[in-house]
């Protein structure tokens, strides 16, 4: 069953236009490629003209009116033309009717490895397991909410003892011999359909929403926020 899917999803990509192919145990995608996140996020923060961002404002509450929005930061309020929600899974503490699953994730990062344990990301078990190693030799490996399903249904973003005994056995079985030096958690936002949500928010004038990316954050959110901006 496993490798029907696997097969059937070669060739989906192959009338895509990606140069997949299924060689028996694995479904290589050679185009694929991997960034740093944090550098990448930090690199467009740098594009924005100074003051652009404000970090560390706790928005409690928005009012939707009929030629702008109030926004409301603890005791400040600020009137806004358009609000775009791109809050991800925090989405339904502003707005509760929004049906985003907030999700935890978990991870650990090892020390280097003096050889290569993988040649490229990996993904297995439906995207609930992955892994990859960085060009330094440290091994990266994530995932294994499929474990412990309901747990990792929550806005907590500490690791557990559960789920990261999982990810150490999982290291050690694909080879890696150094010392776990991270361990980490951050807060998904899945939706009901598994696509994210975008466009005009149903009964709030001159709201919007970019969110949802059920784990798919770097490859959803460019063309998502695309298409937003461009029905504003």
């Amino acid at each position: 069953m496993g490798d029907a899917l696997l097969i059937e999803s070669e060739h989906l990509l192959v009338e895509d236009g990606f140069e997949a192919r299924w060689d028996g145990t694995r479904l290589v995608n050679p185009r694929d490629g991997e960034v740093d996140p944090s550098a990448m996020v930090a690199a467009l923060a740098r594009q924005c003209r100074t003051g652009a961002i404000r970090e560390g404002v706790d928005v409690t509450s928005l009012t939707a009116r009929r030629s702008d929005v109030l926004v409301v930061a603890g005791d400040d309020p600020c009137e806004a033309g358009i609000v775009i929600l791109a809050t991800n899974a925090y989405t339904p503490q502003l707005v509760p009717s929004v049906k985003i699953q907030p999700t935890r994730a978990q991870m650990i990062a090892t020390g280097p490895e003096s050889s290569r344990i993988t040649d490229m990301p990996v993904y297995s078990n439906f995207g609930f397991r992955y892994w990859r190693q960085l060009p330094a030799g440290q091994v990266l490996v994530g995932g294994w909410r499929d474990t412990s399903l309901e747990t990792e249904k929550t806005y907590e973003d500490e690791p557990t003892p559960e789920i990261q005994q999982r990810l150490d056995r999982a290291a050690r079985d694909l080879g890696a011999k150094a010392e776990v030096t991270y361990r980490w958690a951050g807060t998904m936002g899945f939706t009901e359909s598994g696509l994210p949500m975008k466009g005009p928010l149903e009964g709030m004038p001159n709201v919007y929403i970019c969110a949802g990316f059920t784990g798919h954050g770097m490859g959803f959110a460019f063309m998502t926020a695309k298409q937003v901006a461009e029905s504003i």
